[in-house]
């Protein structure tokens, strides 16, 4: 739960910046994109996001959470894989380069 308390502080913390921004003096309802390498549950990320945005223009706004899936690259052979794993499935190098799956983004805001 600790994880989500942090996830959700950072996601206030964009959102208040995004709404400043924008002009947006009340949040009801935030799409968020997040990667899986972050995620563990979306419902506790909502729940976590409730807790931390009492007292704020976003108190009470409805999240939406779109998940990016993990994609890496292998350094050694460059294939391009999808599981989140230490080495590369194809080749076993240990020189991975994430290219998606680590985003925290707030898409919109309304």
């Amino acid at each position: 739960m600790h994880h989500e308390i942090g996830i959700a502080q950072d996601i206030l913390r964009l959102v208040l910046q995004k709404a400043k921004d924008e002009g947006i003096s009340k949040v009801s309802r935030i799409k968020i994109r997040i990667g899986e390498f972050y995620l563990s549950h979306s419902d506790q990320i909502s729940f976590s996001f409730d807790l931390v945005s009492k007292g704020t223009i976003a108190e009470n706004a409805r999240i939406e959470v779109v998940t990016s899936k993990i994609s890496a690259m292998c350094s050694s052979c460059k294939k391009n894989f999808n599981s989140p794993g230490l080495s590369c499935p194809f080749c076993g190098g240990k020189n991975i380069a994430i290219k998606s799956g680590q985003e925290l983004l707030v898409e919109s805001l309304n």
